[in-house]
């Protein structure tokens, strides 16, 4: 949904965005009918396009054909019928997938997607949750396209999904699942971008009566951002949030991912052994970092030490609270929410 130019940091197509939401057909119906067997859920919602599949819902772009709104359609891929895909237990996922409509729900913060509206549809036998539309693209395929982002980019996203994450821990909810994956980006008339943190599905409340849906030692998350503890399926806080965003502001910076590569289980020891990055950029700067990078001012390096800390293996060594880290992040020229 977004040019850009190789070699150049990234500049949106705002005419192309702008649009997006006008041609929704784009792509066609058929996983729409395949899916649903229907294009209208819950009697008002008028599936017009598909959008994405994840671990536990499908996304569709919708129209709310009582107030002709544009929304993002999440249906969970499994029925009553105990038909289910994957090895997690039906009455898990369904019960994973209310807690998220109901995390939502009790949020409000213009860096959490608004749920507007949930429920189950006797036709398609599946549950739904309603969410606002965004137009745009996630982090997941800015990365794909851009090797490394400038540090101003990276103080900004530091900015808003701090202050987006501090707002949920403040109210009690831990994410759980911070990735790049999850995280929508819309660009701003000033030229900046506003993102959007998304998928509560894992998010955990610590008050009230949510249970905790993982005490059965499964090992939830997406292993290149886990925290050591959520790795080895320990009690976790809002530390382990810390630790996710960190490691994303690290390979928009760098351009790498901070973890090791290879299987999943190399990948989960190297969290669980500890990243070991170094005290500086300019002490042994990854081959991806180039050196006018590290040399041009101290932004880049200043950005390196937080995230550094925020991504220490023990949770008592990092930042407490996101408000600590956001204290030590200097002020970025742009400071505006949508």
């Amino acid at each position: 949904m977004m040019s850009h130019t190789s070699g150049e940091f990234l500049k949106p197509d705002l005419a192309a965005l702008q649009g997006a939401s006008d041609d929704l057909s784009l792509g066609g119906l058929e996983p729409v009918t395949g899916f649903l067997g229907q294009k209208l859920v819950a009697g008002k919602y008028e599936v017009v396009n598909f959008l994405a599949s994840g671990g536990s819902g499908t996304l569709f772009v919708a129209r709310n054909l009582v107030t002709g709104e544009t929304v993002a359609l999440k249906v969970l891929d499994t029925d009553c019928s105990g038909r289910g895909r994957g090895h997690i237990p039906d009455g898990r996922l369904i019960a994973r997938f209310l807690k998220e409509g109901r995390t939502l729900s009790m949020l409000s913060h213009p860096g959490v997607v608004k749920v507007l509206d949930s429920g189950f549809d006797l036709g398609i036998n599946k549950y739904y949750l309603v969410q606002r539309f965004l137009p745009g693209e996630t982090l997941e395929a800015y990365l794909e396209r851009n090797a490394k982002s400038p540090a101003s980019f990276v103080l900004e996203f530091l900015w808003q999904l701090g202050s987006a994450l501090s707002y949920c821990h403040s109210v009690g909810v831990v994410h759980r699942d911070i990735k790049p994956a999850n995280i929508m980006m819309q660009p701003h008339l000033k030229g900046n971008f506003v993102y959007t943190l998304v998928d509560f599905g894992l998010a955990r409340y610590e008050r009230g009566n949510f249970s905790f849906l993982t005490r059965s030692r499964e090992v939830l998350g997406s292993h290149y951002y886990m925290s050591p503890e959520q790795c080895l399926s320990e009690t976790i806080d809002e530390r382990s949030d810390i630790y996710s965003l960190a490691l994303v502001a690290y390979e928009l910076l760098l351009g790498r991912k901070a973890a090791s590569t290879g299987s999943p289980l190399n990948v989960l020891m190297s969290h669980v052994n500890g990243l070991n990055l170094p005290e500086s950029l300019s002490e042994s700067p990854p081959e991806s970092l180039s050196a006018s990078l590290v040399n041009s001012d101290d932004l880049s390096e200043q950005l390196y030490k937080i995230i550094r800390k925020a991504a220490s293996r023990r949770p008592e060594e990092r930042y407490q609270s996101l408000d600590e880290l956001l204290v030590e992040l200097p002020r970025p020229e742009w400071r505006e929410w949508k």
